[in-house]
Formats: structure tokens, sequence, C-alpha cells
């Protein structure tokens, strides 16, 4: 099992640096923190969607929820460059976007989590 988180985190990683970086240079707002935003607000929608379907479903082995909870989106969701990001925008004299980006990071975050539950669960899964 510990295999299938190291393996599920280097993936996790891999893709949070993919998908950060084009949504970052997409934006063309280097200050703001949108791909960071972007890959926590996924990360909380799928720990939503596998967290409900490993709960109310046999789809998904011990294994293999280690893999993806645990690895993948362990290694891909990024909370801690968050709490650096928030807090060099803060030092910086940059307040409001601090403020904006653990507001939006929070809120959002709690809503996909919801969201990712509720749609499986509707789904009757």
């Amino acid at each position: 099992m510990v295999f299938a988180i190291a393996l599920g985190g280097g993936i996790g990683a891999a893709a949070r640096h993919l998908v950060s970086t084009a949504i970052q240079e997409a934006t063309r707002a280097p200050l703001f923190p949108w791909g960071i935003l972007a890959v926590n607000l996924t990360g909380c929608l799928l720990i939503g969607v596998l967290a409900q379907l490993s709960e109310s479903t046999t789809l998904l082995s011990p294994t293999t929820r280690a893999l993806l909870i645990t690895g993948v989106l362990g290694g891909y969701t990024t909370y801690s460059t968050f709490a650096l990001q928030s807090w060099d925008l803060a030092a910086g004299g940059f307040n409001w976007m601090a403020i904006a980006n653990v507001t939006l990071h929070v809120v959002l975050g709690l809503l996909a989590v919801g969201l990712g539950r509720m749609v499986v669960a509707r789904l009757g899964a």
C-alpha cells in the first residue's frame, strides 16, 4: 500500500505542476495564484467524489482509495503552497489579495467537496 501511495503522490505532484502552471500562465495574473486555486478546487471536488464512492459503494478497495486519495490527491492538492502564497501576498502588502485567496480557497473548497459528494449520492452510489 505504501508503494501505491508513493506512486500516486508522484502522479499528483506532476499533475499539480502541469495544471497550476498552465492556468497561471493562461490568466496572465502574476500576483494572484489562480493556478493553485484551480488545483485546490478540483482536488476538493475529486476528494468529495472519491470519499463518497468509497463510503457508499464497494468500487474502491482500500489500496485503490489509498492510491487515489492519499497518493494522487495528496500530491495534487497544495494547501501548504496556498498558505505560503497567502503569507507572501500579505507580507508584500497585498492584504486584499491574501484575504481573497484564503476566502476563495476555504469557501469554494468546502462547496466543491459537498458538490462532489452530492453528485455521487444523486447518481445512486
